[in-house]
Parts: C-alpha cells; structure tokens; sequence
C-alpha cells in the first residue's frame, strides 16, 4: 500500500522545510492546495 506513496512526496516536504529555512513561506502557509 505504502508503495504508491511517491517519493517526491518527501522531496517537497524537505524543499518546504528549505524555504522555511531561508524565509520563502512562512511554517503553516498553504503551499498546495491541489492535495486537499
């Protein structure tokens, strides 16, 4: 079951973590709204 969860997923989570990081978005920000 676990298998059809993408990778990506993880990448955006870290890349959301990077742009928290260096003030992009600020942490609770919608980011995506597609994945409601």
């Amino acid at each position: 079951m676990y298998s059809t969860v993408p990778a990506k997923y993880v990448v955006v989570k870290e890349q959301i973590k990077e742009w928290i990081r260096s003030g992009k978005v600020k942490p609770g920000e919608k980011i995506y709204s597609e994945n409601e």
